[in-house]
C-alpha cells in the first residue's frame, strides 16, 4: 500500500495456520503417546521457528516395562508435505518404524537391541518422476555391566542405506555403515 509521501507499507504476505494435538497415557508398566501436527503451506511464525511449513506429521509410540526383566518399545512416525497437492511441487512421504528391547535381569549384563526402518519417497507429479526413493535399515545393540565401582559398556550399530530410484544405474548410492564403541 502506498502512502502520500511515496513510501510503501508492507502488507502481510503469509496467512495460514498450524496446529498440534497430543495425548499421553502412562501406567505402572507401560505408556502410550500419540501426536498429530499440521503446518499449512503458507504458515510462518517467529514464535515457532522450528515448525516446518507444508507438513503433516503423525507419531505414536508405546512401551512396556517390568522392574525385573526390562522393557520393550515401539514407535511409528509418518510425515508428508505438499498439502495443497501442487503438481509442480515434489510430494515427499516419510515413514519411520522402530522398536527396541532391553533385558535387565538381576546380576546379569544389561542387553539392548533396537531396529528401525526409514522409508522416504518424493515424487514430482507433473513429470510423473520419482525424485527420491530410499530405505535405511538400522540395527543397534548394547551390552553393559557394572563391576563396582566401574561400569563397562559395549555398543554397535549397523545401518544400511539403499537408493531405490530408477535413475541410479551404474553408480549406486547405497551405503553400509558399521560403528562400535567401548566405554
Amino acid at each position: 500500500t502506498g502512502l502520500s509521501d511515496g513510501t510503501t507499507v508492507a502488507q502481510p504476505f503469509l496467512s495460514d495456520y498450524a496446529w498440534r494435538t497430543e495425548a499421553r497415557v502412562k501406567g505402572r508398566v507401560g505408556a502410550l503417546r500419540g501426536m498429530f501436527q499440521e503446518a499449512r503451506p503458507n504458515f510462518f511464525s517467529l514464535g515457532s521457528p522450528t515448525s516446518r511449513k507444508d507438513r503433516r506429521t503423525i507419531q505414536s509410540e508405546g512401551s512396556l516395562t517390568t522392574s525385573s526383566l526390562g522393557s520393550v518399545n515401539a514407535r511409528l512416525h509418518r510425515a508428508s508435505d505438499n498439502l495443497n497437492n501442487d503438481a509442480n511441487t515434489n510430494t515427499t512421504k516419510e515413514q519411520i518404524y522402530s522398536g527396541g528391547l532391553t533385558l535387565a535381569l538381576p546380576r546379569a549384563p544389561v542387553f539392548g537391541a533396537n531396529y528401525s526402518i526409514n522409508l522416504t519417497r518424493s515424487v514430482l507429479e507433473s513429470l510423473g518422476k520419482t525424485v527420491i526413493d530410499n530405505r535405511t535399515d538400522a540395527y543397534a545393540t548394547t551390552l553393559t555391566h557394572t563391576f563396582r565401582p566401574v561400569t563397562v559398556g559395549l555398543s554397535g550399530q549397523f545401518s544400511q542405506f539403499k537408493d531405490l530410484t530408477s535413475t541410479v544405474t551404474a553408480t549406486s548410492q547405497d551405503k553400509d555403515t558399521l560403528t562400535g564403541a567401548v566405554r
